[in-house]
């Protein structure tokens, strides 16, 4: 079962979330692979995020790309009231000028949303 992330560089170099030389570092490995193409004036072009059996994938097309892990809770209706779940989910996100793009997966399911820039991805899933 797979619990990570990869990407793809505008030079065609492929990262993975453990690569070594994203670890150690005073920020996510995603936020250093950002920094790390920054520095070396590539751009991420393909971000994937892998849960379970599911992976989800962008293309920056010009746009920046982004990917990363949320919990989000579910709370119980009816009979169920008062009872809570977490669920995790991975996800990539191509932040777009007038609209964010996300596709995400909790392992068994994927879903593509699209939100207002700066919206949460949590208020549009319903999992």
């Amino acid at each position: 079962m797979l619990d990570t992330w990869t990407a793809v560089l505008s030079d065609g170099t492929g990262w993975a979330q453990s690569e070594p030389g994203l670890q150690g570092w005073q920020c996510s490995p995603w936020r250093r692979l950002e920094e790390l193409a920054q520095e070396t004036d590539r751009k991420i072009v393909v971000a994937t995020a892998c849960l379970g059996n599911v992976a989800v994938a962008l293309t920056a097309d010009a746009w920046t790309l982004s990917c990363g892990q949320s919990v989000i809770t579910r709370k119980g209706l009816g009979a169920d009231a008062g009872k809570a779940s977490q669920v995790r989910i991975r996800w990539v996100c191509r932040r777009e000028q007038d609209r964010w793009l996300w596709r995400a997966t909790d392992g068994h399911t994927a879903w593509e949303v699209v939100t207002p820039p700066g919206e949460p991805l949590h208020r549009h899933l319903d999992v």
